[in-house]
């Protein structure tokens, strides 16, 4: 080697595991934690890289099941709950939310107005859901909020919070006193006073994070997560899962099906200069006895190399595996994706040995 010729040196690709999922950002701007195209992540196990498919379907709020129509009830009105000791009534083809007297069950009893009229434009009501002591009345591109349904004392009104909607009750979902649903233009949520979009970090890419993509939305209120699927027949299948604090930003994961994919964020030289990687290395846990095969895709500037594939048995519980590409050429911008991963194989972090013709000697963004 000649004399000041940089020389290859390991440097940590990933290590905050389940990564959430942003295409708003430049890959090479990504952090540890990010990535820009993975699908398929285990979410169970803090810090570890694995695959899994992901078929728990959370559930509804247990507290705005369906009640029988009432005597005396408007007969109009065909969906009928009981919620904080109070009746409530809407049907999809009117623009009236209406309840009756506090600790009625049974009877509708009037109290006040007992309606809150939504007519300020011309849509109807798609939907309610409660989320802590509010309820979100929804209409096609509208959020209206009631505060305070809790009040014995009724008196209520409701408030327009944003223009965006749903088209469905069952794609929204109360979770932590926040109302949350899937539309067109992604997944949103509101505490009652404001609108926020939580999919803008892919919002260019929702892909199918997104309320036309799905059927229903529930959430895991144990874990703290909302769940989209589509139901088809008896068939469910989720489509992703977010966890709106996950490490202290919203996680976004994806599924399809049993495949699996890890890309990383990219590297790239703090001056542009180029760079090159000549070998990956998986930090890993494995308890078996059993051969592993591992494939992945290097991307060389803007381009994903053929996938290649090592086969091995690894031969300590945890350890580590080094990949060596075939693909070992000079880069403005190098990432790599794992593509296939044994389903007991777990990955405590990843790296790539890298050199770099930077004039201040290594340096990685």
């Amino acid at each position: 080697m000649q004399r000041g010729q940089p020389e290859f040196q390991w440097t940590s690709l990933a290590s905050v595991f389940p990564p959430t999922l942003v295409t708003e950002t430049a890959p090479e701007k990504l952090k540890d934690g990010q990535t820009p195209d993975s699908y398929g992540l285990g979410l169970d196990k803090a810090g570890l890289l694995y695959k899994s498919t992901f078929t728990d379907l959370g559930s509804a709020c247990s507290t705005w099941a369906s009640a029988t129509t009432p005597t005396s009830a408007p007969a109009s009105i065909t969906t009928w709950r009981y919620h904080l000791d109070r009746l409530w009534g809407y049907k999809s083809t009117l623009q009236s939310l209406y309840y009756g007297a506090y600790g009625n069950y049974a009877y509708y009893m009037i109290q006040g107005a007992s309606r809150v009229l939504l007519d300020a434009e011309a849509a109807n009501i798609v939907g309610v859901q409660p989320f802590g002591t509010n309820l979100a009345i929804f209409k096609s591109a509208l959020l209206y909020v009631l505060s305070n349904a809790d009040n014995p004392s009724a008196g209520f009104a409701a408030r327009l919070i944003g223009e965006q909607g749903t088209d469905s009750e069952g794609k929204a979902i109360g979770l932590n006193s926040i109302i949350y649903f899937a539309n067109a233009n992604g997944v949103w949520a509101s505490n009652g006073a404001e609108l926020t979009e939580i999919t803008n970090q892919i919002r260019n890419s929702l892909g199918n994070v997104k309320g036309s993509a799905i059927t229903t939305m529930r959430a895991d209120f144990a874990k703290s997560r909302l769940i989209g699927y589509l139901t088809v027949g008896e068939t469910n299948t989720v489509y992703f899962v977010i966890v709106p604090n996950a490490n202290g930003s919203i996680g976004i994961y994806t599924y399809n099906g049993s495949d699996f994919r890890f890309t990383s964020r990219s590297l790239a030289t703090d001056n542009g200069n180029p760079l090159m990687v000549d070998k990956i290395a998986l930090n890993y846990e494995y308890d078996s006895t059993t051969k592993i095969t591992v494939k992945w895709q290097v991307k060389i500037n803007d381009t994903w190399k053929a996938e290649e594939t090592l086969t091995v048995l690894p031969d300590v519980p945890a350890g580590r595996i080094e990949l060596p590409t075939n693909y070992a050429l000079t880069a403005r911008r190098w990432a790599v994706r794992l593509t296939s991963i044994p389903s007991s194989f777990y990955i405590r972090s990843v790296e790539a040995n890298v050199k770099t013709t930077s004039e201040s000697g290594y340096a990685i963004k």
